[in-house]
């Protein structure tokens, strides 16, 4: 505000000057002139100076409400991503529920008559918490999709971890929509660091996308998703691949910008992409769309935790039976 004012009123001083020496009412000795002029193209600095620093604030001011907008943008696509699974996950709650509420009306009805023993009662108790747990473990699940994971701490864990866990939450979805899904874990112990949550919204997010895209072929096509983890050159690297429609050369460099979808209105925020990018990068690896003859494939690449792989394949090696 100050500096709106400030530059209105340079502007009117400066004006008024130029106009007064434009019409000659100056008739002063010519160092005074020269010292006028000097003071205009000084007064003529501070005006242009002024109007970038108010440029720079609206730049900036707009910077934000585009982090924030696309922060919000980002909760309503994951919050979406968990409304279609809603129906699915209900199912899976459903069946544990189920299991548990015929096991406890099974065990209440042969309490009363006395026709129970203590074999039926430990198998009955160990079903229902093994169910329970399947329950508690859906909901966990949830709360990782859910959740925004920017402030969790990095931590060193195993890659198949995240990539497992992002499965088993698209199983349902996958079972319904008749789409098969291959996870080939060619190596299993590459440490990472990283952060747990991101990295499982990373990968649900590319199966999501590949379950979209599947959609499009014809209900009687064969329908699949690859999983597949390995290392290369001191990176883990986890592919996505589909055998769907692909992706259109037209279009190749722009999916990972900001906004950019070919979903129909409603259905994509065009940020999926994007937000997962940008994870990524700040794990210090990188997402890739691969070339394809068939379908669409992405590969993600993290750096291994050198130092813990190499104490991993010490204690490997030192567990191994010594020659006699």
């Amino acid at each position: 505000m100050f500096l709106s004012v400030f530059t209105t009123f340079l502007c009117g001083f400066l004006s008024l000057k130029l106009d007064l020496f434009s019409h000659g009412i100056f008739t002063l000795p010519q160092d005074q002139q020269n010292f006028l002029i000097q003071m205009c193209y000084l007064e003529a600095f501070l005006l242009i100076s002024a109007q970038m620093f108010i440029l720079l604030f609206e730049m900036e001011d707009r910077y934000k409400m585009y982090l924030e907008s696309r922060t919000l943008l980002n909760s309503q696509s994951r919050l979406s991503d968990l409304g279609v699974m809603t129906a699915g996950i209900a199912h899976e709650i459903n069946n544990p529920l189920s299991i548990v509420s015929g096991l406890a009306q099974l065990g209440l009805s042969r309490t009363k008559r006395n026709n129970i023993t203590k074999e039926i009662h430990t198998d009955n108790y160990e079903k229902i918490i093994h169910q329970t747990k399947r329950i508690t473990k859906i909901i966990s699940g949830l709360k990782f999709i859910s959740r925004d994971g920017k402030k969790d701490p990095f931590e060193t864990q195993f890659i198949d971890k995240p990539i497992i866990e992002a499965c088993e939450l698209c199983k349902t979805k996958l079972d319904s929509k008749n789409i098969k899904s291959f996870l080939h874990l060619k190596e299993k112990e590459l440490p990472v660091s990283m952060r747990v949550v991101q990295i499982e919204q990373v990968i649900f997010t590319l199966i999501s996308n590949a379950m979209d895209a599947l959609e499009e072929l014809p209900s009687h096509s064969k329908k699949e998703i690859l999983i597949e983890i390995f290392s290369e050159n001191q990176f883990a690297c986890i592919r996505v691949r589909d055998n769907g429609p692909g992706v259109p050369k037209a279009i190749k460099d722009q999916i990972m910008k900001p906004f950019f979808t070919t979903k129909s209105v409603g259905k994509g925020t065009g940020l999926g992409l994007s937000v997962a990018q940008d994870i990524i990068k700040s794990h210090k690896g990188e997402i890739l769309l691969e070339a394809t003859e068939l379908g669409a494939s992405f590969l993600i690449k993290l750096p291994i935790n050198i130092s813990t792989l190499e104490r991993i394949q010490d204690i490997q090696l030192s567990d191994e039976p010594k020659a006699s």
